[in-house]
C-alpha cells in the first residue's frame, strides 16, 4: 500500500505517453480497451495525438492481425482500428506502438485474456445492488474518487473461485487496487491489496464453500481513484499461485515445475524453456480448461538447475554437484529463520560471479548471500545490490577445494513462496546495448527512429560491458528495404557512439522491429550483446518506479519526406588539444521552408564540448557550431552528426547531418608564463618559455589574454625555432594592484591554407604594485665618530634571479624611456 496523491497520478500518466520521437511522431496516451479476449475481433480506440496520417499498429508479440485502421474524421487525437485476436495469442501484456506517414508513437501495452470483455455499469457500488456477472468474464471498469465497485457471481461448492486486477500493470495512473471476495453475509472471505508477483495489483482466491452468489468488491486502498484509474478484473475458476519451484531452468530444455499457493490442487507441468534468455518469459498455471490470467516468471539461464535437498540448514551435509559451474541453484526460505547452503567444487584463483535473483521473479524473498571458502571462512557477502533488494558478489576463490553459498532472509523472514534461484559462474565476458534517455526521467523520447525518406536521423548507442576490453562494431538486422545504419567501430574506453541510420528516396513508407546487435570487432572472441529498452511506465513519490516493462527491439520507419536537410562540411583542419574549431553546418531547405532549425550535437568525442544548442535562425542556411577541446580530448579520428530539428507543418520534426570525420590531435606548442610585476601606470616585460611539441611550417601569432582592466599588449609571432618570447605590458595609473592569475595565450598556427587554434599557458600570474610611497623630510642627527676601522672585504655578489633580470630590464628601458622624453 501507499500513500495516493491525485497530482503524483497525473505526472505518473504522463510518463509512458506523449513522448516526442525524432520526425513528427505521434502521441499515444490511451489505448481503449485496455485488451481484449483471444480469438475475438476487438474494436480498438487509440486516443493521442497527430493521428491524422496513422498507418499501422506495431505489435512486439505474434497473435495480431489489424484488419483496419483509420484516422477519426476530423479528429487528430483519435484513430480506430479493427484487431483480431489470435485464439492462440499468449495472455497477458503485449507492447505496441502506431505507426503514422511521419513517425512513430511512444509504446503502450495491450492485454489479452481468456475470457470475454465486459463492461461496468453504473451504479455498482452498492452491496445491496451489484453488478451481475457471469463467471469466467473480464470486466473493463474505472475506479473513480472513494468509489467501490461491487459485483455478483455464482459458484457452485468446491469450485474455485478466483479475482485477478491488471490497475498499475496497465500503466494509466499511479493506482493501487484492493480486491475481496465476500459472502452473501458480507463476511470477507479473501483480500488482497499488493502482493509480491504483481506488485500493486493483486488476487484473491478461494475454494466455494456453499452453493450461492458470491461478491468481489473492487477499490483503489486508500479510497482515492479518478478517472484514468481503469482496471481489468478477471473472475472466474481459473488457478492463481503465488509461486513456482524451480523459478527457472536451462535455456533450450524441459523443466517440471511446481506449484505453490494456488487454491485448489494443481498438477506438476513441464516447461519448455526457450533457446536463448528472454526477460519476458513466464509459465501459465493451468487447471480444468483454465488459465491464470497472468504467468508466474520462469528466469531462463544458459545453465543447469541444482534444486535443494532439505536439510540444507547445515554446510556440512550438503551435497557437490558432480557438474562445475556454471550452475544454478534452486531453493525456498520456506520458514522463518531458514538459512539454505549449497556447495561447489571451485579452483584457487578462480574469479565467479554469484548473484540471487528473487525480486526480480517476484517473490517476496529479501535475500541476503554469503560465499564460503574450503576453510568455512566468509570470502564475501551482499544484501541489497544496484538499487535490487536481489544480492550478487564477485570473488576470487582462495584455494582448490568445496566452496559454500549460504542464502537467508534480510528480515530473517520466510514462507512457502518465498523461492529464489542463485546462478554462479566464471567470471566472462558481458555486453549489451541500449540508446540513452534524452532526458533523466523520460525513457520513452526518441527511443524510436522514424527516418524521413531521403533523410537520415542520428541516436546514440550505449555499451554496458565487462569483463573484457577492445573495439566494439554495431549491426542492425531486418531493417526495412532502404534503410541503412552507419556505424563507425567503437573505440575501447568509451561507452557511447553516435550511428546514423539513412532512407533512401525511393523507400517505401514501411516499419519493422529491429535487431540492433553490438560485437566485438575480432569475430574470434565471440563476444555479443543485444539490444534492449526498459520503459518506465508509472512513476510515483520520491522517483520511485512502480511498474516497468521491457522491449528487445528498436522501432524503425519510413516516413514521408521533411522540409529540411542537415549537412556537415567536413572540417578541413583537426582540432587540436586545448583549441577550438567551428564546425560548418548547412540547412538544405525545401522551397517556402524557412523556420528556424534548432541544432544539437547528440555525442562528441571524450573532452570535446560545445553549447547545448545553437538556433540557425530563420531563413538562414549556414551557420557556424563552435567546438572546444580540453587538454585531454581523445587524440584520434572520430565520427560525429548534428541533430535537426525545426516546426513543420505536421508538427516537431527531427533528421541529421551524415557521420562526419573530426580529428584530434596534440598541441603544436606548450607556453610557461612566467610571473612579472609592474607598477600603476608603468610598464614592463612578460617572458614567456615556449616548448615547441610539434614541429610547423611559417610564422604562429600568438596573443595574450586574460589580462586585468587597464593594461595592454601587442600580438607576437613565433615559429618553430622560438624558445622565448616577451610580451611588452603597459598600463595605466587606472589599474588596480592586485595579482591577476589568469593569464593564458591563444595561437592561430599555419596549416595548409588554413589556421589551428590552441591555447596554452593558463593560469599565468602578472602582478601590479602601487608606485612607492615618498619619504618624509626628517632632521638629520650628527652621528658620533667611531674609531677607524680596517673596511671589511666586500661579499661575493648573489646571481640574480630570472624575475630579479626582468625587473631590472623593466627599470633600465623605463629609465631609458623617461630619458629620451626629456627635451
Amino acid at each position: 500500500m501507499f500513500f495516493h496523491n491525485k497530482s503524483l497520478a497525473i505526472i505518473a500518466l504522463g510518463l509512458g505517453l506523449a513522448a516526442f520521437g525524432q520526425a513528427a511522431s505521434p502521441g499515444l496516451s490511451l489505448v481503449l480497451p485496455r485488451g481484449g479476449q483471444c480469438g475475438s475481433t476487438v474494436e480498438v480506440r487509440f486516443i493521442g495525438d497527430r493521428l491524422g496520417d496513422v498507418r499501422e499498429v506495431l505489435f512486439y508479440s505474434p497473435g495480431f492481425s489489424v484488419e483496419k485502421i483509420e484516422p477519426v474524421p476530423k479528429n487528430s487525437k483519435e484513430a480506430r482500428a479493427t484487431i483480431a485476436i489470435a485464439a492462440d495469442c499468449a495472455l497477458g501484456e503485449h507492447k505496441l506502438r502506431l505507426v503514422t506517414a511521419t513517425g512513430i508513437s511512444p509504446l503502450q501495452t495491450f492485454w489479452v485474456s481468456q475470457f470475454p470483455n465486459a463492461a461496468e455499469k453504473e451504479p455498482n457500488n452498492d452491496f445491496a445492488a451489484p453488478q451481475a456477472v457471469p463467471l469466467n468474464t473480464t470486466i473493463e471498469g474505472t475506479v473513480q474518487n472513494e468509489d467501490v465497485d461491487y459485483y455478483r457471481v455464482t459458484a457452485i461448492k468446491g469450485q474455485v473461485l478466483s479475482a485477478e486486477i491488471e490497475a498499475i500493470r496497465l500503466s494509466n495512473t499511479l493506482f493501487d487496487p484492493y480486491i475481496a471476495i465476500l459472502d452473501a453475509k458480507r463476511f470477507e472471505l479473501d483480500a488482497a491489496d499488493d502482493t509480491p508477483l504483481l506488485l500493486q495489483d493483486c488476487f484473491a482466491s478461494i475454494v466455494a464453500p456453499a452453493d450461492g452468489d458470491y461478491w468481489i468488491e473492487v477499490r483503489d486502498s486508500s479510497y482515492g481513484g479518478g478517472g484514468n484509474s481503469r482496471y481489468r478484473l478477471h473472475i472466474g475458476q481459473f488457478p492463481r499461485p503465488r509461486a513456482i519451484f524451480p523459478a527457472g531452468g536451462q535455456a533450450g530444455t524441459d523443466t517440471e515445475v511446481r506449484f505453490i499457493g494456488a487454491k485448489g490442487e494443481l498438477p506438476v507441468q513441464a516447461v519448455s524453456a526457450p533457446a536463448k534468455s528472454d526477460t519476458n518469459f513466464g509459465v501459465l498455471a493451468k487447471a480444468n480448461g483454465f488459465s491464470a490470467p497472468s504467468a508466474n516468471p520462469f528466469r531462463v539461464s544458459p545453465f543447469p538447475n541444482v534444486l535443494e535437498k532439505e536439510p540444507n540448514e547445515n554446510r556440512n551435509i550438503v551435497p557437490v554437484p558432480e557438474a562445475s559451474l556454471p550452475l544454478a541453484f534452486n531453493g525456498i526460505i520456506d520458514k522463518d529463520g531458514d538459512i539454505d547452503w549449497f556447495a561447489f567444487n571451485g579452483k584457487k584463483g578462480q574469479r565467479i560471479h554469484v548473484r540471487v535473483h528473487a525480486r526480480s521473479i517476484r517473490s517476496p524473498l529479501d535475500s541476503v548471500l554469503n560465499v564460503y571458502g574450503p576453510d568455512g571462512k566468509n570470502i564475501q557477502g551482499n544484501d541489497d545490490s544496484s538499487g535490487s533488494a536481489d544480492s550478487r558478489v564477485t570473488v576470487t576463490l582462495p584455494a582448490d577445494g568445496k566452496h559454500f553459498i549460504r542464502v537467508t532472509d534480510h528480515l530473517r523472514k520466510g514462507g512457502a513462496d518465498y523461492v529464489y534461484r542463485v546462478e554462479a559462474k566464471p567470471v566472462a565476458p558481458e555486453l549489451a546495448t541500449f540508446i540513452p534517455r534524452f532526458r533523466a526521467q523520460d525513457t520513452q523520447s526518441r527511443q524510436m527512429m522514424p527516418i524521413p525518406r531521403g533523410n537520415r536521423i542520428a541516436t546514440v548507442l550505449q555499451v554496458t560491458r565487462g569483463n573484457f576490453g577492445g573495439p566494439l562494431k554495431f549491426a542492425a538486422d531486418k531493417l526495412p528495404d532502404g534503410i541503412t545504419m552507419h556505424a563507425a567501430e567503437m573505440p575501447p574506453n568509451i561507452d557511447r557512439f553516435p550511428v546514423v541510420f539513412e532512407a533512401k528516396p525511393e523507400a517505401e513508407l514501411d516499419s519493422a522491429l529491429v535487431d540492433v546487435n553490438v560485437a566485438h570487432s575480432d569475430a574470434k572472441k565471440n563476444i555479443r550483446g543485444q539490444f534492449g529498452h526498459t520503459v518506465e511506465m508509472v512513476r510515483g513519490p520520491g522517483n520511485r518506479i512502480f511498474y516497468r516493462t521491457e522491449v528487445d527491439r528498436l522501432a524503425v520507419a519510413v516516413t514521408e519526406t521533411a522540409p529540411f536537410r542537415i549537412e556537415i562540411n567536413t572540417p578541413p583542419t583537426a582540432i587540436l588539444q586545448l583549441g577550438s574549431l567551428n564546425l560548418k553546418v548547412r540547412a538544405i531547405r525545401d522551397e517556402g521552408f524557412d523556420n528556424a532549425i534548432t541544432l544539437r550535437l547528440p555525442w562528441k568525442p571524450p573532452g570535446v564540448s560545445s553549447a547545448g544548442t545553437i538556433s540557425l535562425p530563420k531563413g538562414k542556411s549556414e551557420i557556424d557550431y563552435p567546438l572546444t577541446a580540453n587538454g585531454s580530448a581523445a587524440v584520434g579520428t572520430w565520427h560525429l552528426a548534428v541533430l535537426g530539428e525545426a516546426n513543420t507543418k505536421t508538427g516537431p520534426t527531427i533528421v541529421s547531418s551524415a557521420l562526419t570525420e573530426l580529428r584530434v590531435e596534440q598541441p603544436y606548442v606548450n607556453i610557461k608564463i612566467e610571473m612579472t610585476a609592474i607598477e600603476r601606470g608603468q610598464s614592463g616585460d612578460l617572458l614567456c618559455t615556449v616548448e615547441q611539441l610539434r614541429p610547423f611550417d611559417g610564422e604562429a601569432e600568438i596573443r595574450l589574454s586574460g589580462l586585468p582592466a587597464h593594461t595592454s599588449t601587442e600580438p607576437r609571432k613565433i615559429t618553430k625555432e622560438t624558445k622565448e618570447l616577451i610580451f611588452p605590458i603597459a598600463s595605466t595609473k587606472d589599474a588596480r594592484a592586485r595579482t591577476s592569475k589568469t593569464l593564458f595565450t591563444a595561437i592561430r598556427i599555419p596549416w595548409n591554407g588554413h589556421l589551428l587554434r590552441q591555447s596554452a599557458g593558463s593560469g599565468g600570474q602578472l602582478r601590479i604594485d602601487n608606485p612607492p610611497k615618498p619619504r618624509k623630510n626628517a632632521p638629520l642627527k650628527p652621528k658620533p665618530v667611531a674609531a677607524k676601522k680596517e673596511a671589511p672585504k666586500p661579499k661575493p655578489k648573489k646571481p640574480l634571479s630570472r624575475l630579479e633580470k626582468l625587473r631590472l630590464i623593466a627599470k633600465e628601458r623605463a629609465a631609458e624611456r623617461a630619458m629620451s622624453a626629456t627635451p
